[in-house]
């Protein structure tokens, strides 16, 4: 049995913050097993059930697809993708074949229909609609659109909905399509994972009625419906021009502006090959047509450079619905387009030189962060496959998104999601307080945690980040996922933290993000925090395999302020202070000042006055850094 742990990770929504918990995730469909029942293609159909079908309205082919009342229709292979099976001519549950109770046949059949319906449509025109009506690419971690412009699941649910009722995209909020979007998972997850297409379905009826469909509310965001050209006709003509500039006499005598154009159409040829949402479609690809997965082009590395290629070639830069479009197709570009970090690439920012250590599980290969990851040292007594975890895989790659050519060194200190072994089982703070004197000995000038537990401020791993911030380094340190239960979490309550709440998509303070003021039994005072706030809820990153999921907590909005903490740390190596700790106070101050206070009214009732919650926005913290920086030169 593990000992209790002092700090412990900050992962999604409803994990528990005192014991080390695999993170929540997008559910995976599990793959079909193999079975002996009958095929699909010759179904004898017992008379018994014929007569029971009927009754209901519905008919069975020989194939063992379904029609019934109104058109509707289940195909043998979303019957089977939600886990049924003909057998003994009637249907069966596919793993007990215990035949489906009358009762709820009905139900089922009436839910898989909708589903049905969505898998019928044409995915290139869906994606063609939704772009027409503004509908963005990706939204809440959920991606509607793949990069050639076909809807994913997400975008089929919409648009079956929306092709009936278009006068309702009046009424689409963010609010509501967030909701929406996560119904849909819901949904999906009881038809196709829990078996329960009828529940499935009242969760559908719910979003078209309650969400989608019902009036306007006081106080809904409105969603900015910006139509946009199809997806994959855009990216083809991107490539186009690329290949036609890199084909021109002036840029092939040109290396550097000829290796640009070469590395543009490698990210470009990579993002084409993009599936998102595959664990989530109604009728899975069958293997053969499954997308490669040589990922040898980083996407998120290669980002910067497409954009800076394409200004190029088009002398000037994009327009903004041009970028939206083109960014929010990237696996993780939504949170990029959040943040607006494409406006410091652009002027050369993207963390370049700049080291950043993190403080987590261990980072698994993946081809995005593969490049990036400088050094993997060990702190645990596990080793092995219990040193890679979906946890810090997630948050090493949000700052890599964010600031690309940074350098990120992982300091181990957690096994993967409670996979270590239980023979090995050890008290985390030791080696949580090595790892931090390791990654300063190392020369990482901003360390990222995403963790935290109880303790309090004057605690042995709260003096040491105060101890190390006094020398210059940043620490940005997750909140904690504990709102009304306790104050904001050890180690973020070192007053030399930079302390990070979430955010959710609709710019509100995510419902878990701790808060409140923390008394220093050792000192007799209380620390008073400003509380950072960037996005950290349904945000979409890498994880081990190769692939990408969406987790919630201030576990991922802390990596999005240690992404933007170093670009900023690149602009200020451009006008170098006279010592480490001015350069990192100006950082500091330059968030501090930069960063628009919520207003109370949309705070919690039970927040102190005496704390402050800074949303973060790194283009004003990069303005007001060089304002800094003129002010000292100009003395």
């Amino acid at each position: 049995m593990r000992p209790p742990l002092l700090v412990v990770f900050l992962l999604s929504l409803g994990a528990a913050a005192r014991a080390v918990q695999p993170p929540e995730k997008s559910p995976r469909v599990p793959v079909l097993p193999k079975t002996a029942a009958a095929t699909a293609a010759d179904v004898k159909i017992d008379a018994a059930f014929a007569g029971q079908l009927s009754a209901l309205g519905w008919t069975a082919s020989r194939d063992g697809s379904l029609s019934g009342p109104d058109g509707a229709r289940v195909p043998v292979s979303v019957l089977k993708n939600a886990s049924f099976l003909w057998r003994g001519g009637v249907i069966v549950y596919d793993t007990t074949f215990q035949p489906v109770d009358s009762g709820k046949l009905g139900p089922i059949l009436r839910g898989l229909s909708v589903f049905s319906e969505a898998a019928a449509m044409d995915p290139k025109a869906a994606g063609r609609a939704l772009a027409a009506w503004g509908i963005p690419p990706a939204y809440d971690g959920n991606p509607i659109l793949n990069p050639d412009g076909s809807a994913t699941y997400y975008g089929l649910m919409l648009y079956q909905y929306y092709v009936k009722s278009p006068d309702m995209l009046k009424r689409l909020s963010q609010e509501r399509l967030a909701q929406a979007l996560s119904r849909f998972k819901d949904a999906y997850n009881q038809a196709f994972t829990l078996q329960a297409p009828d529940i499935a379905y009242d969760e559908l009826a719910l979003v078209w009625d309650r969400i989608l469909g019902a009036p306007a509310r006081a106080g809904e965001q409105t969603l900015n419906l910006q139509p946009y050209p199809d997806l994959g006709a855009t990216l083809a003509k991107y490539r186009a021009e690329i290949q036609a500039d890199a084909a021109s006499p002036g840029v092939a005598a040109d290396p550097a502006r000829l290796a640009g154009d070469r590395s543009a159409l490698a990210v470009l040829n990579t993002l084409k090959t993009q599936r998102y949402a595959a664990n989530e479609s109604i009728v899975p690809a069958p293997d053969s047509a499954a997308t490669p997965a040589a990922k040898a082009v980083a996407l998120s590395g290669g980002m910067p450079g497409l954009l800076k290629t394409l200004d190029r070639i088009n002398g000037r830069p994009l327009t903004p619905e041009q970028q939206k479009a083109l960014i929010e197709s990237f696996p993780m570009g939504e949170l990029v387009w959040r943040m607006g970090v494409q406006n410091l690439w652009r002027q050369g920012l993207t963390g370049q030189g700049v080291k950043v250590a993190v403080i987590d599980q261990g980072v698994a290969p993946h081809p995005e962060l593969d490049a990036a990851i400088a050094s993997r040292q060990n702190f645990t007594a596990d080793r092995g496959a219990a040193l890679a975890g979906d946890h810090g895989t997630h948050v090493s790659g949000i700052i890599h998104q964010l600031a690309p050519d940074a350098k990120i060194n992982s300091y181990i200190v957690f096994p993967a999601d409670n996979a270590g072994n239980p023979k090995l089982v050890q008290d985390n703070d030791p080696g949580i307080r090595a790892a931090i004197r390791k990654a300063v000995s190392d020369g990482n000038r901003i360390i990222s945690m995403s963790l935290g537990g109880s303790g309090p401020p004057s605690g042995p791993t709260a003096r040491l980040v105060d101890e190390y911030a006094r020398q210059g380094v940043i620490f940005v340190i997750a909140a904690g996922n504990e709102r009304g239960t306790q104050s904001i979490e050890s180690p973020s309550d070192a007053p030399g933290a930079l302390t990070v709440g979430s955010l959710n998509v609709d710019g509100r303070m995510s419902d878990y993000t701790s808060f409140g003021l923390d008394f220093d039994t050792q000192k007799l005072k209380y620390v008073v925090k400003d509380v950072f706030m960037t996005p950290g809820q349904n945000i979409r990153s890498t994880l081990p395999g190769g692939g990408y999921g969406t987790m919630s907590g201030t576990s991922m909005a802390t990596p999005a302020l240690s992404g933007v903490v170093a670009l900023l740390e690149q602009a200020s190596s451009f006008n170098p202070a006279p010592d480490p700790v001015t350069a990192s106070q100006r950082i500091v101050d330059a968030l501090r000042s930069s960063s628009a206070p919520m207003n109370i009214s949309t705070l919690p009732p039970d927040v102190s006055l005496a704390q402050n919650f800074l949303v973060v926005d790194p283009v004003a913290a990069l303005n007001a850094l060089r304002a800094q920086q003129n002010a000292v030169v100009g003395k």
